[in-house]
């Protein structure tokens, strides 16, 4: 009960309160999605990626091999970092007090999904900025969004598996044996849509085709959590 009474003093009206107090009161329950949000999923997150330099060299790498690391280990944060957030609710037994707010629950998630995925490109951005100054040579940009969105495509599949059923592990379970179908069948199945498509040389367009059906996925659950709440 002590969740409850804490996300009680974040339940808004924005049309009783003044400009000001409104963005104070954003500011509040940003502050308090922050806090829930980083806890041992982000802090595995960001040791999982800390260890990729220390077992593996990224010095003087190609394009194929940069693109090994980041989407073949790197984007396995994605299922770290992202299907938890379905659950948070669930979890702390506080989804009654959320689902009465006056602040649309669909708006809150969202939010935290945006943060995360945020949080999950800088720490793509600061690994692959590390291999540029071991000297490795390979397209920035292209390596790391290419990368950022097989994490977030792995992330997404989970959320929406724990969205669907409520459970969190058959979500880490299906992102996860996704990722190790792939990383076995080498896109045998997948096609254009082949999860590591960069290991083959290129940023192909099933890049952007995977990025739209991860918009597409983020649409279906946030009209899922409306229509729940």
């Amino acid at each position: 009960m002590k969740e409850s009474s804490n996300l009680m003093k974040y339940k808004i009206d924005y049309n009783a309160f003044s400009k000001k107090d409104s963005i104070g009161a954003f500011k509040n329950v940003l502050k308090y999605n922050l806090k829930i949000m980083f806890n041992l999923n982000f802090i595995s997150a960001l040791v999982f990626a800390m260890l990729i330099p220390v077992i593996t060299s990224l010095k003087l790498l190609d394009y194929k091999a940069i693109a090994s690391i980041g989407e073949g280990y790197l984007s396995i944060i994605g299922i770290i970092l992202v299907p938890f957030l379905a659950n948070i609710e669930n979890k702390n037994n506080i989804k009654e007090v959320i689902y009465i707010k006056k602040t649309s629950y669909a708006k809150t998630v969202l939010s935290r999904i945006i943060i995360t995925m945020i949080f999950m490109l800088l720490i793509i951005i600061s690994l692959m900025m590390l291999a540029k100054v071991e000297g490795s040579v390979f397209k920035f940009w292209e390596i790391t969004f290419g990368t950022w969105i097989s994490a977030a495509f792995l992330g997404m599949i989970g959320f929406t598996v724990a969205n669907l059923i409520n459970n969190i592990s058959a979500a880490y379970l299906i992102s996860f044996g996704y990722y190790i179908v792939e990383y076995m069948s080498k896109g045998k199945y997948t096609k254009d849509l082949y999860l590591f498509s960069l290991t083959k040389g290129s940023f192909s367009k099933g890049k952007y085709i995977l990025l739209f059906l991860i918009l597409m996925m983020l649409i279906f659950n946030l009209i899922i959590i409306k229509r729940k709440s």
